[in-house]
């Protein structure tokens, strides 16, 4: 019987966070013939040491190699909030092509755009135990266009139908090493996956 997986050869897995791995068992004891399971997607975690580092991964669909930069920011942010407030961003330029893994300490401190810190804790609502949060993409100026001599770039319609996608969502819960965020593997979501947003899913919220 031999086990074999995969995963994105990018992640390093040194790292404390939520892994998916996707593993197939093949059966080659005949001669004549193999026998090989579906594939199983089984969630693997790597406790941080502390209980308040908010792990994932994200990526968006703006590809720098391909598009190029015209400029070092391009005005369009992939961000996280908890409970509305923004507890990071970072520039569709930034943060490379692909899979990048962030790692937030909710003890910490937000740094925003006007270089103005803020403790994250402040954004905690005591009045209940459940928290919330989201990601989202944000324009600081939905009016802003990007002009060369005056002239709109017409290289910045590559922006347009712009995606981010998320996966591995961890929390560790207190001095449990298991997941404080509800379908932080999205692959295993409770309500499973589709092309189209569902209104059962966790992370689905319509605005």
């Amino acid at each position: 019987m031999l086990l074999w997986s995969q995963f994105n050869e990018s992640f390093d897995t040194d790292k404390p966070g939520l892994y998916g791995l996707d593993v197939m068992a093949v059966d080659g004891s005949t001669n004549s013939s193999y026998t090989a399971s579906s594939w199983i997607h089984k969630p693997i975690i790597v406790a941080p040491t502390d209980n308040h580092q908010l792990i994932f991964n994200i990526k968006d669909s703006y590809f720098a190699v391909l598009y190029g930069k015209p400029f070092d920011l391009m005005n369009v942010c992939k961000q996280v909030e908890l409970n509305g407030h923004v507890i990071w961003r970072e520039d569709i330029s930034e943060g490379g092509d692909g899979w990048e893994q962030v790692q937030i300490d909710l003890m910490g401190q937000y740094v925003d755009e006007n270089n103005t810190s803020h403790d994250i804790t402040d954004y905690f609502d005591a009045q209940t135990p459940t928290q919330t949060i989201t990601f989202s993409i944000a324009m600081d100026d939905p009016g802003f266009v990007l002009t060369d001599g005056g002239v709109p770039m017409t290289g910045y319609s590559v922006l347009r139908g712009l995606r981010v996608w998320v996966d591995d969502v961890y929390l560790k819960r207190f001095d449990n090493p298991g997941n404080l965020i509800s379908d932080g593997d999205v692959e295993g979501a409770t309500s499973g996956m589709s092309d189209e947003p569902k209104t059962d899913c966790i992370w689905y919220f319509k605005i």
